[in-house]
C-alpha cells in the first residue's frame, strides 16, 4: 500500500518505535510504500532540532539530517501541486499532508493528529491511527 505518514508518526517511529516503528518496518521489507513531499521533510528535519528530540538523537549519536536521509532511503519523494484552498480548516500545517497524500495517490494516511483524524477520510483516502493502519 502507498501511505502518507504524518511527521508525528515519524518522529515516534525513528525515535520511539513501538506502533509507528512497525509501520516503518512494513515499508523496508517492501510490504508498504512510503511517499513524502519535501515540506514533509522539512517538517522532519524542524522537528528533529526540538531539544528534547535532537537530545535522545544526541545519546543515539544520531543526526536530524542522518534520520532525514534514511527517510528519504526508503521514500517515494512525490510534488504536490500549490494549495489554492484550506483542507484542514482548524490547522492549516495539516494541508500539506493532505497533499502529499493526493499526489501520491495514498491508499492511506497515517496520523496521531486529531485534526486530521477528525476528518476520518479525504478524496475517499482513509485517515488512520498507526495501530488502525496495521489492523485494517
Amino acid at each position: 500500500m502507498r501511505l502518507v505518514c504524518d511527521t508525528n508518526v515519524l518522529i515516534s517511529a525513528l525515535i520511539w518505535g513501538g506502533t509507528p516503528g512497525r509501520i516503518l518496518d512494513r515499508v523496508e521489507e517492501g510490504i508498504d510504500q512510503l511517499c513524502v513531499s519535501r515540506v514533509l521533510l522539512s517538517e522532519l528535519a524542524e522537528v528533529l532540532d526540538y531539544p528534547r528530540i535532537s537530545d535522545v538523537l544526541e545519546k543515539r549519536q544520531l543526526s536530524p539530517r542522518d534520520i532525514v536521509e534514511a527517510v528519504v532511503s526508503v521514500s517515494v519523494l512525490v510534488a504536490p501541486l500549490p494549495l489554492t484552498t484550506r483542507l484542514v480548516p482548524d490547522d492549516p500545517d495539516d494541508d500539506h499532508v493532505l497533499a502529499c497524500a493526493m499526489a501520491s495517490y495514498a491508499d492511506a494516511i497515517v496520523t496521531g493528529d486529531r485534526h486530521l483524524l477528525r476528518l476520518g477520510q479525504w478524496n475517499a483516502i482513509p485517515i488512520l491511527t498507526p495501530a488502525a493502519y496495521l489492523n485494517a
